[in-house]
């Protein structure tokens, strides 16, 4: 291996884990081809990689990527969540309505006993992801470490506009400071 391989390797190990150690976390939903994502700001351009987290049990995940901005966002607009929204592009289609967790980046998951994490940049823990019910909608969170143990790093709630049975505990809605995204 000559000095220049020896240097853009170093230098993409470095750029992947500096990107990798602070990921951006935001609520992906739609219907059909079409999805939306917001991830409660601005974001980079047209093509950054997504890595979308399918919350229902058993979890799993896929690839997409980010797409123009756009107005159109109805789900994501009547569950309460603010915008900006964005396209996804994606090669997946639901029949009915999807609503997940979306992670900038691409990135390894692992699917371990139903549900699916993420490698953290320090390899000490990974990155888990969680969705529980709260009086009228659901809360969307992702955890370093295991969830409710661990250190929550995002929150979301999704307004569902009717009632369901809370199956959330104090420590997914208390107050916390999180490290904004």
């Amino acid at each position: 291996m000559n000095i220049y391989q020896v240097l853009v390797a170093t230098l993409s190990l470095i750029a992947f884990n500096c990107f990798a150690a602070d990921p951006k976390f935001g609520l992906i939903s739609g219907k059909g081809e079409i999805l939306c994502v917001s991830f409660g700001e601005e974001l980079p351009s047209v093509g950054t990689p997504i890595t979308v987290i399918n919350g229902e049990s058993p979890q799993s995940s896929f690839a997409a990527m980010l797409g123009e901005k756009t107005a159109d966002c109805k789900l994501l607009e009547n569950a309460q969540v603010t915008s900006p929204y964005y396209a996804v592009i994606t090669n997946r289609k639901f029949e009915s309505p999807f609503v997940g967790i979306a992670v900038t980046g691409k990135h390894a998951t692992i699917q371990k006993n139903g549900f699916v994490s993420l490698p953290a940049s320090d390899a000490k823990e990974h990155i888990y992801f969680r969705i529980c019910n709260s009086h009228e909608g659901l809360w969307f969170s992702s955890w370093y470490g295991r969830p409710l143990i661990g250190k929550q790093l995002w929150r979301q709630h999704f307004y569902l506009g009717y009632d369901v049975e809370p199956s959330c505990e104090e420590k997914d809605i208390l107050e916390v400071k999180l490290k904004p995204t």
